[in-house]
């Protein structure tokens, strides 16, 4: 037996075998380096997660994460409150500037008179007092609305109208006449112009001697009365109650109350 072809050929079976098994390893690895280097140069889309629960090992998994979309938050722009006004009448704004013509006539061509103040404010500051003062004017009994009997000298009439617009004063009027007598009295006068009447006439303040001959011009008087309350008593004719309410310093006019005696 020739063991020497029988080895030489086992060998070179054995070579051819090498081979080809060389020439298989050879493209497979060219095959997966082929395949990295694709990968490389396009990664999948992987995400990883990791669960505190679970070992540090990293857990890969081809499910993309979605990525959340960034919401903006618009915050409002700050509102203001709406705005309270009040509507002025032009008739109002016009007491506020001027002094009616009336008012500043009569107290330019006379030494004074009585008028209803009427301030913001019921209330008056200590600087006001003051200016009220400095220009001799009177305050008397509140009226209406924050107002005021006063007596305003003709000198008066630049501090009235610093008082105007300054807002502190509101207003300026006269006195009507028909605020200075009471319905009862109306209604029994104009039942008879001829008859007379007993009536108690009230000032604001004592009365001058001169506004006193004016006033016993249209009054009989029977008694005066100064002190607290300013009066005086006597009659009338009906027809001259309206005069004597004319009267720049006459407050108030009213009948005597009627004294009724009862005898058992």
């Amino acid at each position: 037996m020739d063991y020497k072809n029988i080895f030489s050929d086992k060998l070179n079976k054995a070579k051819s075998g090498l081979h080809i098994q060389g020439v298989w390893l050879t493209l497979v690895v060219m095959s997966a380096f082929t395949t990295a280097c694709r990968e490389a140069v396009s990664p999948p889309e992987t995400a990883v997660i990791i669960s505190p629960l679970s070992s540090p090992e990293l857990v890969i998994s081809d499910t993309p994460t979605p990525i959340p979309e960034k919401k903006e938050t618009v915050m409002p722009l700050p509102t203001r409150p709406p705005v309270k006004t009040t509507p002025v009448s032009p008739t109002d704004v016009d007491f506020i500037e001027e002094i009616d013509p009336l008012i500043r006539e009569q107290l330019s061509q006379t030494n004074g008179g009585y008028f209803i103040l009427q301030f913001n404010d019921l209330s008056i500051d200590q600087d006001t007092q003051s200016k009220l003062s400095a220009s001799n004017i009177r305050l008397f009994d509140p009226v209406a609305e924050f107002g005021y009997y006063a007596y305003l000298p003709s000198e008066s009439l630049s501090t009235i109208e610093e008082l105007l617009q300054n807002g502190v004063l509101e207003r300026i009027d006269l006195i009507p006449d028909g605020d200075k007598w009471r319905d009862e009295l109306q209604e029994d006068v104009q039942t008879d112009q001829q008859q007379r009447v007993e009536l108690i006439v009230q000032f604001f303040e004592e009365p001058s001697l001169t506004d006193q001959e004016k006033l016993e011009e249209l009054l009989d008087v029977s008694a005066y009365s100064f002190g607290p309350v300013n009066f005086a008593e006597g009659t009338a004719a009906a027809n001259d109650v309206e005069k004597i309410l004319s009267l720049p310093f006459v407050k108030l006019v009213e009948e005597q109350p009627v004294n009724e005696l009862f005898v058992e």
